[in-house]
């Protein structure tokens, strides 16, 4: 029975891994425009010189992101789920389905906050040269744990959303569709999925961008916000990210449904 389970969990892995490589090279240019969108004023990148920049800018952090991708983010999810479902799950109804997804998000927002935390310093900090465990140590001795793990909470309410999309929105839709093929089904019911997710969350991301780049608390960027700019300004990168969410969470309900059928 456990060689079992532990075939199911390799796999589950494997095919996710898979998977999340496709899904970083095609959004990773899309999750650049949209992280330039959420800064301030004065910090962005005109949208034109952005785009002619050129792949080492748009693919800045492309590194961490395919190991944080592959390696950790979308098969944690994937294993968290198939281990929800495998020990605590109920029964089929939509509470249980949303405790599911808080399950997961509270277990990965530790890793999401401190991955994307670098991610950003490499994409709008000028530390594209810098892996991984070069910046940790720098932010470690500037601001300790805050500096690993620099916007938690908003990291969580985001990826709960996320989660939501993925695991539970995404299946649901796709099983209400009737094209009479499948995998359009799963492409589909992930696209809408992407975006409804995506749309909730989007001011909890732009949050947690700036708490990265500024290294500031989320009452100081509210604050910031308030006397500064308007509450609007949280849906700046809204449609990148809806683009990003779009192609993120169709692509993998529709890889992995694939590698399932097919490896």
């Amino acid at each position: 029975y456990m060689d079992i389970i532990n075939k199911e969990l390799w796999d589950t892995a494997k095919f996710s891994s898979v998977a999340a490589f496709v899904e970083v090279m095609g959004g990773q240019p899309i999750d650049r425009w949209k992280t330039n969108s959420q800064l301030h004023k004065n910090d962005r990148m005109p949208f034109i010189k952005l785009i002619r920049s050129g792949p080492r800018t748009l693919y800045a952090g492309l590194s961490t992101c395919l190991g944080y991708s592959c390696l950790f983010y979308f098969p944690s999810i994937y294993i968290l789920e198939n281990v929800w479902d495998k020990k605590y799950k109920k029964n089929d109804g939509y509470l249980d389905s949303l405790n599911k997804c808080l399950f997961v998000s509270s277990f990965i927002s530790t890793g999401v906050s401190w991955f994307e935390g670098v991610k950003t310093d490499q994409q709008v900090n000028k530390l594209q040269n810098k892996n991984i465990f070069q910046i940790t140590k720098k932010r470690y001795a500037q601001y300790r744990m805050t500096g690993i793990m620099p916007a938690y909470y908003s990291t969580f309410a985001r990826e709960f959303c996320y989660c939501s999309g993925l695991l539970l929105l995404s299946p649901v839709i796709a099983n209400k569709l009737e094209t009479g093929n499948s995998y359009i089904n799963h492409f589909v019911g992930g696209g809408i999925a992407g975006l409804i997710s995506q749309s909730i969350s989007q001011p909890f991301d732009t949050i947690k961008t700036r708490q990265e780049k500024y290294k500031v608390t989320i009452t100081d960027v509210i604050k910031y916000m308030r006397r500064n700019e308007n509450w609007l300004v949280l849906w700046n990168g809204g449609l990148a990210r809806c683009i990003r969410g779009i192609w993120s969470v169709s692509c993998m309900s529709l890889m992995h449904h694939c590698l399932q059928n097919y490896w």
